[in-house]
């Protein structure tokens, strides 16, 4: 999914912008303000580009997994199985345990 959001960024002439934003996506975002002087923009402009592109991250994710099923009902079901399975913290990692 991520691919075909690049590429959608890249057909529009925005691939800068994808790959400036492109760590919203994986919880390692850079400040907008830095990213605005980088993008010669604003630090409003990156604000709502960022949160543009991911609802268009959201809106392929949900499309995906609601082709994988058979009754789009269970999507609820299916993206908070997928939520848990990509949010999984390896025994004695979490800080939460060593309390």
């Amino acid at each position: 999914m991520v691919e075909a959001l690049r590429v959608e960024y890249e057909i529009r002439g925005q691939g800068e912008l994808f790959r400036a934003l492109e760590g919203e996506l994986g919880g390692e975002a850079t400040p907008h303000a830095e990213l605005a002087v980088r993008l010669a923009s604003t630090s409003g402009a990156v604000k709502i580009a960022a949160h543009r592109l991911r609802a268009r991250f959201r809106e392929l994710l949900r499309r995906t997994i609601v082709e994988t099923l058979t009754d789009p009902r269970e999507f609820e079901d299916e993206l908070g199985a997928l939520l848990s399975a990509v949010s999984w913290t390896p025994p004695g990692t979490n800080p939460a345990e060593s309390r």
